[in-house]
């Protein structure tokens, strides 16, 4: 691709801090892969005078970067400054709680003249000795406080935009060009209109799609638009491999030239000496040695799920693949890999050592395998008891002070919940004894730490089903999510029980309806949406987190259709974490126990993307993005059935 902004960006401040050395060889190595910028995620591992007292030892200074500067100018790169204006200032506000105001100190508290005026000194300070035209602002993930949203007369998307138009404004006095992650605007999405135009918008998605139709609406909008896909365990997988692959076609057909490699979190040097130059041989169109690709999707594999019955096989298959001759250009990821895999911890920390400082998250984690024990699977979850006979068919409304109403459907030993307060989430699905969906919610409660409603991620960990109204991209905005829904019984006869859940909110009106029949297993998910926003694309998808344990894992298969066969997919032969089933209507699990089947109606969705865990599957459905206009209406229903 002709790309005239091509950037790698290497998160620092969350994983390995790199000595400043290897900076200098993660730029060049950058470089000579092609890509014009170079973008460290810092948080606080820049030495801001305003600041300094939050960060690290061996925080970069500002006479280090200038160093940093004048040698990306030597190998023709450019180096993006970096500083969060809002979210992400965890760290921060713990060693100056007054940026998150007298309640909570989990993020800054924009409104207070204290966090605005702290915003710009740093601004100020980091602009008196960097050079780089982009700036990274972040912006991403703002979790207001919850003194805050507990506030009747609090918009996050009008004080989430004052606080990053202020930045912006400043920036582009400097002759800087600010750049702003794209997910607030997602999850408010009335900050769109409020966004300055004077900010580039660094879109986001990780995962393989069908399109990022939200790339055209923020083109729409007036927005120059970076397309980021990442890195999300600082791995290449042939799951990142083909997310990558999405980004690209999705750039083309939306007419995006602006592209941004993102590596997250666990981004050690002996990672990056592999992903930087693939990720730069992809995008040239260039064959890549799929066998360093396969072993680190393997690897992931088998990190992700440490007790499943197949870790011996995944071992040998690794080992296997460490013997081909196309790692001799890579011997720091194939020493960590071989490590790694023969558990010899000691060996990893020492390499560790060599290129980054020893402290931050990644050195942490990496010294305490030494110690650590085997991994104990989790025990499954126990269902909670239906209090209804194995011949009812009821529909039962108790309410509790901290769950607020609980709607219970029971058919013939089948039962589940949906919680209105907690987003209209689905939980605790329980066939028999066979548990579909488990209940999440009382063990989230009792861990506390629970945000007030509409807050980024006031109920995202809760778990269960839950519908997503997206706008272009999938999984997001989880938004709907955070809101309590209203409800009501609209059928309650002894051969029918539906309820109605609805909310409104600035961007769509959505209506769910969930229904049980007598004689029929599972359930029917009825849905509309009214878009309100002047363009958008929109479509309807699921969450579906069904119980899962690594035991299960030879006893459990997808199945699907196509026009020519059917198709079956035995767990046992998933080579990686996260795949797609291309089914456009229905999907089927099949377990031990019961056979599950989903179906969203004739050509509904663009696929069944899974994901999966040693405790978990999911089956997602992605519906199929439309243009609409503002009063456009998507009407779309869902069935989930068991044969047992």
């Amino acid at each position: 691709m002709d790309l005239k902004f091509n950037c790698y960006h290497y998160d620092i401040g969350r994983g390995a801090y790199l000595k400043p050395e290897i900076f200098k060889k993660a730029m060049r190595l950058a470089a000579d892969s092609g890509f014009t910028h170079f973008l460290p995620y810092l948080e606080n591992m820049i030495k801001l005078p305003a600041m300094e007292k939050a960060c690290p030892e061996c925080a970069y200074t500002p006479e280090q970067w200038r160093d940093f500067d004048k040698a990306a100018a030597e190998y023709g790169i450019e180096l993006i400054p970096h500083f969060n204006v809002i979210g992400h200032t965890t760290q921060i506000c713990k060693v100056y709680p007054e940026l998150a105001g007298e309640k909570d100190g989990f993020e800054m508290d924009v409104t207070s003249k204290v966090a605005r005026d702290w915003t710009i000194k740093c601004l100020k300070e980091y602009c008196s000795f960097s050079k780089g035209e982009y700036f990274l602002i972040g912006a991403d993930e703002w979790q207001a406080p919850n003194h805050l949203l507990a506030r009747d007369d609090f918009n996050v998307a009008k004080v989430w935009t004052d606080q990053v138009n202020l930045a912006v404004e400043y920036l582009v006095s400097q002759k800087r060009i600010p750049i702003v992650w794209h997910d607030m605007l997602m999850h408010y999405p009335e900050a769109m209109k409020l966004l300055s135009k004077d900010a580039v918008i660094a879109f986001w998605f990780y995962d393989e799609d069908a399109d990022y139709a939200v790339l055209d609406t923020f083109k729409r909008l007036g927005f120059r638009v970076i397309m980021a896909s990442g890195l999300c365990s600082a791995l290449l997988t042939t799951r990142r491999m083909k997310a990558v692959e999405s980004s690209i076609e999705s750039m083309k057909r939306h007419h995006v030239d602006m592209f941004m490699m993102t590596s997250w979190e666990s981004a050690c040097w002996e990672r990056e000496t592999v992903d930087i130059p693939l990720v730069g041989m992809i995008l040239k169109n260039e064959k890549l040695p799929m066998q360093i690709v396969e072993a680190a999707s393997i690897f992931e594999l088998m990190t992700r799920n440490p007790d499943s019955v197949q870790t011996s096989d995944y071992t040998k298959k690794i080992k296997e693949l460490l013997k081909d001759g196309a790692w001799k250009k890579y011997p720091e990821f194939h020493a960590f890999i071989e490590n790694m895999v023969n558990r010899n911890y000691k060996a990893v920390l020492e390499s560790f050592e060599k290129y980054h400082f020893s402290e931050g998250p990644i050195f942490n984690r990496i010294k305490a395998l030494q110690d650590a024990r085997p991994a104990v699977a989790p025990p499954a979850p126990s269902p909670v008891p239906t209090r209804a006979g194995k011949d009812s068919f009821e529909l039962i409304v108790e309410k509790d002070p901290r769950k607020g109403e609980c709607i219970r459907f029971v058919n013939h030993g089948e039962s589940f919940e949906v919680y209105p307060r907690f987003g209209g989430v689905l939980q605790n699905w329980c066939s028999g004894k066979e548990i579909i969906i488990p209940e999440s919610l009382e063990a989230r409660l009792k861990a506390g730490n629970m945000f007030e409603k509409g807050g980024y991620r006031s109920y995202s960990s809760i778990g269960g089903l839950r519908p997503i109204w997206a706008l272009g991209t999938h999984h997001n905005p989880c938004i709907l999510w955070n809101f309590p829904f209203a409800w009501k019984i609209i059928a309650d006869s002894p051969e029918v029980k539906t309820i109605e859940l609805t909310r409104s909110l600035y961007h769509v009106d959505v209506t769910y309806r969930i229904s049980i029949k007598k004689g029929t297993t599972g359930f029917s998910y009825s849905l509309k949406a009214v878009n309100k926003l002047d363009f958008t694309y929109g479509a309807f998808s699921f969450n579906l987190p069904l119980s899962f344990n690594v035991s299960e894992i030879n006893s459990t298969s997808l199945l699907w259709n196509d026009d020519k066969q059917l198709h079956k997919l035995p767990f046992s032969e998933v080579k990686a974490s996260f795949f797609v089933v291309p089914s456009r209507r229905s999907v089927q699990v099949k377990k031990q126990n019961y056979l599950l089947s989903i179906d969203c109606g004739e050509v509904g969705g663009s696929g069944f993307y899974v994901d999966w865990s040693s405790t978990f599957m999911t089956p997602d459905l992605h519906g199929i993005y439309k243009p609409l206009k503002k009063g456009a209406v998507t009407e779309t229903q869902w069935t989930f059935s068991i044969d047992r």
